[in-house]
């Protein structure tokens, strides 16, 4: 489904907002069962409740869209039949509430418990801007970790680190519409959201091209539409990347530079030294890194078959795909798939890896807590881990069945590093319990079941 372009979308806002002009409107009175079916069904879903007043199709600036009026709230709806803002003076009524996440409704009302939504503003589907009644303004938009709640970040509120990040190499780029009656709406947008590592900035010059920073403002994660008409990453932001790397980089390709979409500053967290690595992902999908030592690292595929033969002794061929978290993490992970090592087909391994190819997380099939279905990693995995975990197993836990193990991630950086930790998930009847061990002494932590009862 195509969507209005920025300016469109942008020209409705000033429609609703501020336009008392007649000759901008063509307006055709609708019956409420006249109505596209989809639009009806979205009625019927979120606002069951609410009194139908009117509606018309409307062609303004030669954008067509529905204006639906109910008693308490006023929908725009575009020719697909999908809700593009709503005006909602009295708050938004709790029947349509399911129109935004759980989790972000769930922390805007810890952030605002005395204030209403009065407007929303559908973007292409992919993020959802709120305005409250108390003059705030957050977005609903993705995350590395699933749908998050942003807010607008005043300049004083920015790290230091970032406000000169911006000053350096952001200053002077403009993407987007600006609507001077709607300012909040307008790019480049500072944000702050949570994500399990913490406070999280991120620096806005579209819909899909951003930096992120962390709570310090180091910048570690930055992507670049595939649609811009403006080159910001080879133009501006790839000067941010040690001039060491870059030279590393164009060994790969001369004129890799324009092709960059996507920039990745992983802590590698080798031995808490958190070297750093470097990752670019190509307009082809291609994925390069360079290590803090400006060299190009090979995918460790012989490190892993290496782990695969010697953990599960499969006596076949298999096969190994991999795969980069490229998405905005903080720690550079592989995730690799292992096909073919069983007889059965759809059974497979999935392991992931840190740059050298050492284990952080595997599990050999099926992990669920119908201990019917489970299928258990073969013991000699468990006996490959840095301690005698399977002794402990042994003696606490008759009969044990591994479905998972999770290795050492951290959580934060520097010298308030967490405690690091092996967890040992096993199948239980109707349940899954995990045993936690200290990575570094082996020692047993705590237990707890999946599903407490």
């Amino acid at each position: 489904m195509k969507k209005p372009s920025y300016i469109l979308l942008s020209v409705l806002m000033l429609i609703v907002v501020a336009c008392d002009s007649e000759d901008a409107f063509t307006p055709t009175p609708i019956d409420q069962g006249n109505l596209p079916k989809k639009v009806q069904e979205f009625l019927g879903k979120h606002f069951n409740g609410s009194e139908f007043m009117s509606a018309q199709f409307q062609t303004a600036y030669g954008v067509s869209y529905y204006d639906v009026k109910l008693k308490t709230t006023q929908i725009g709806f575009d020719v697909d039949g999908e809700w593009m803002w709503m005006i909602t003076p009295l708050g938004l009524p709790e029947s349509a509430q399911g129109i935004l996440d759980s989790d972000v409704l769930k922390e805007l009302n810890q952030k605002a418990p005395n204030s209403n939504i009065v407007r929303l503003d559908n973007r292409y589907n992919r993020e959802i801007d709120l305005v409250m009644d108390d003059g705030k303004y957050y977005i609903e938009m993705e995350g590395d970790e699933g749908k998050v709640l942003a807010e607008l970040a005043k300049d004083d509120e920015l790290p230091k680190a970032m406000s000169e990040y911006i000053e350096q190499y952001a200053y002077g780029i403009t993407r987007g519409v600006y609507v001077d009656v709607m300012p909040e709406y307008t790019y480049p947008k500072k944000l702050k959201f949570t994500m399990l590592k913490g406070d999280i900035y991120r620096y806005k010059f579209g819909l899909d091209t951003f930096v992120d920073f962390d709570k310090d403002g180091n910048w570690f994660y930055l992507q670049e539409e595939e649609t811009a008409a403006q080159q910001i990453i080879a133009d501006r932001l790839i000067m941010a990347v040690p001039e060491s790397v870059l030279n590393k980089l164009k060994t790969v390709d001369q004129w890799i530079v324009p092709r960059i979409r996507k920039i990745n500053l992983f802590n590698d967290n080798k031995d808490y030294g958190f070297n750093k690595i470097y990752g670019f992902t190509l307009d082809d999908g291609r994925f390069v890194a360079i290590n803090s030592e400006n060299e190009v690292l090979e995918i460790p595929y012989n490190t892993v078959r290496d782990y695969i033969d010697k953990g599960f002794n499969p006596g076949r061929e298999y096969k190994v795909y991999a795969h980069v978290n490229t998405g905005g993490a903080f720690l550079f992970r592989y995730s690799f798939v292992i096909t073919g090592w069983s007889s059965d087909p759809y059974l497979a391994i999935n392991l992931t890896t840190n740059a050298q190819g050492e284990m952080r997380r595997i599990s050999s099939g099926v992990v669920s807590t119908d201990h019917t279905r489970v299928t258990p990693l073969p013991r000699a995995v468990v006996e490959m881990l840095s301690h005698p975990i399977a002794d402990y197993l042994d003696e606490h836990y008759p009969d044990w069945k591994a479905v998972s193990i999770d290795c050492a991630y951290s959580e934060g950086y520097g010298p308030e590093i967490p405690q690091q930790t092996i967890n040992v998930m096993m199948s239980v009847p109707n349940n899954l319990k995990t045993a936690v061990f200290d990575y570094a002494t082996g020692e047993f932590i705590e237990e707890y079941l999946a599903i407490q009862r």
